[in-house]
């Protein structure tokens, strides 16, 4: 296996190229049909952690469990205005860094490109020359109308058409439009980039809403909670009962996460290594002189006999002849047989992350300079080997002269199984995010509010 990996990184050292393969993903774990899988509740959890939770000021008198608000049946809670009103606020101030980031000087360096846009055209085909040269030009020229008498005149917008003919909208008509579009965009910024000297004008606001006349409409909470927000608190010590945690049915045994464990092995490597490479360094120390006080204070009736541990490490020095034990092992965990237990992944995982460390390191000492001794040596590494045996040549050398050469590789279309199985009574909708990145990536125009 040593040999196999020695000889791929040379091949891929040499520049060799690697074949594109299309491979059916069949990585969907297998689960029997009676074991019901539940959500984690970690990410109810972790998503509650991370709201902001205001404490509220609470008397003695008024002490007792109400976590959970009383809400009537009929009152509808709509989403909290403050974070669309954030999200266009930092799409406002995105978009003004960016105006800003366009309007300064940008110095462009000198390229030379090789310019491979036109598009490839078949030889049978001829591209005519684009109607839309001549008619601007028409356009631009003076035109004197004729005088047409009153016996002459007569409806002949129409043209003759022919019943079979098919015709199409102008095009003229669309160019046009997006001509004077582009003229008034112009022209509306030439103008908003001038000076305006605004008249001072009264209106008649009309805009409230129309309110039944049996609702009545409160003061909304967001100013004192704002102004209750900025305030300073003393918050009092209150003992709640916290329910917070996840129900979870008493024949379900949670184990702990293994990740802990690999974090604190990882963490721990990662502390040897830099330890590692402080001892290798050089360092000078400064001579000191101490007083040592360290010796404990001991009672002058106490007694102190001789530390056991040096006959314990005498005993431990000297040899030893262990008696055979044969043991019954229980410690295996009582697991019910319909239950199917899969390989943990971390297991892999951390063999991955094991033979990428090693892959570096070998990278590593293999880009530094060796000065190697010369040195002769007796081989007598060759296996013993039966008269009997017959030994081929190892494929190997074929496999990597095969993969040195060029291949045309044949067109293959695959049935991609890969997608998960859901229940048809499941509804999936659309991810929210898409149209949120969208309405980021638009530019907005705030407009102006006076202050009454």
């Amino acid at each position: 296996m040593t040999d196999v990996h020695s000889a791929t990184m040379a091949a891929l050292s040499q520049g060799a190229q690697l074949k594109h393969v299309e491979v059916n993903d069949k990585s969907v774990p297998k689960i029997d049909e009676d074991v019901k899988l539940r959500e984690a509740p970690q990410k109810k959890v972790f998503e509650e952690i991370g709201k902001d939770h205001t404490l509220k000021h609470v008397d003695d008198k008024e002490k007792h469990d109400a976590s959970e608000p009383k809400i009537s049946s009929d009152v509808k809670i709509g989403e909290a205005p403050q974070k669309a009103v954030l999200t266009e606020v930092q799409a406002a101030v995105a978009h003004r860094e960016v105006k800003k980031e366009i309007a300064g000087e940008h110095e462009l360096k000198h390229v030379e490109t090789v310019d491979k846009a036109a598009p490839k055209i078949e030889p049978g085909i001829h591209i005519g020359e684009a109607p839309q040269v001549k008619v601007f030009e028409e356009i631009n020229k003076d035109h004197t109308l004729k005088h047409v008498e009153a016996k002459d005149k007569h409806d002949a917008s129409g043209p003759k058409i022919d019943a079979n003919a098919k015709v199409g909208e102008a095009p003229q008509k669309a160019i046009l439009t997006e001509v004077q579009a582009a003229v008034a965009h112009r022209e509306i910024k030439k103008e908003i980039a001038g000076e305006h000297e605004l008249k001072h004008v009264e209106t008649v606001d009309k805009a409230a809403p129309k309110i039944e006349a049996g609702i009545h409409i409160g003061e909304a909470p967001q100013k004192k909670v704002f102004e209750e927000i900025g305030k300073e608190h003393t918050l009092k010590h209150v003992e709640t009962a916290d329910k917070a945690a996840p129900k979870i049915d008493p024949t379900v045994h949670i184990g702990e996460a293994p990740q802990k464990a690999i974090l604190s092995e990882v963490q721990a490597a990662a502390a040897h290594r830099e330890v590692k490479k402080e001892i290798a360094q050089d360092h000078t120390l400064k001579h000191v002189e101490t007083v040592d006080k360290a010796a404990p204070k001991i009672e002058a009736t106490a007694h102190i006999g001789e530390a056991p541990q040096k006959k314990v490490f005498e005993e431990i020095g000297k040899e030893h002849t262990l008696k055979h034990v044969e043991t019954t092992d229980k410690a295996a965990p009582k697991i019910d047989p319909s239950v199917h237990i899969g390989e943990a992944p971390q297991k892999a995982i951390l063999s991955e992350v094991q033979a990428a460390a090693a892959h570096r390191e070998v990278k590593k000492e293999i880009g530094q300079d060796h000065h190697l001794k010369h040195v002769e040596t007796v081989d007598k590494a060759a296996p013993k080997i039966e008269a009997t045996v017959h030994i081929g040549e190892a494929p190997q050398k074929k496999v990597f002269e095969e993969i040195g050469k060029e291949h045309a590789l044949k067109h293959v279309e695959t049935t991609d199984k890969a997608a998960p199985k859901i229940d048809p009574s499941v509804h999936i909708g659309e991810a929210p995010q898409k149209k949120v990145l969208e309405e980021i990536g638009k530019e907005h125009t705030l407009k102006p509010v006076e202050k009454k």
